[in-house]
């Protein structure tokens, strides 16, 4: 572990027991956390650079009920309670999103932070 910097961060979020995702402004994946691996089945490499919905596979994707889409067009923060299917059977999940920007305020993504709570 790194004191500072990217590798902290992403030990740091690895550790969390919600999804984590992070796309650009087409839905690539940018990042995903231990979470979001073990929730699709995917290694880091199977789901970097692929479209978040093809991998999520929510009952949101791709509609104008999409957090991250929502978050990513205005610049705001979304949330959405969904259904997903991860590969490990349907679960119950409550989505936040919020727009990714650069240094100059412009959005550039979005990162969605996702609980299951299949077992509420």
């Amino acid at each position: 572990m790194q004191a500072n910097g990217i590798e902290l961060e992403k030990e740091i979020l690895d550790q969390l027991p919600a999804i984590v995702i992070a796309v650009d402004r087409e839905f690539n994946t940018l990042y995903a956390n231990e979470a979001a691996l073990a929730f699709t089945g995917s290694t880091g490499k199977d789901i970097i650079g692929k479209r978040c919905y093809d991998t999520v596979r929510n009952s949101q994707c791709k509609t104008p009920q999409c957090c991250i889409a929502q978050a990513m067009a205005d610049g705001k923060i979304h949330s959405v309670r969904s259904q997903a299917d991860g590969g490990s059977g349907m679960r119950y999940l409550e989505s936040t999103a919020v727009p990714l920007k650069d240094e100059n305020g412009k959005v550039i993504g979005g990162l969605e932070f996702v609980l299951d709570v299949t077992q509420r």
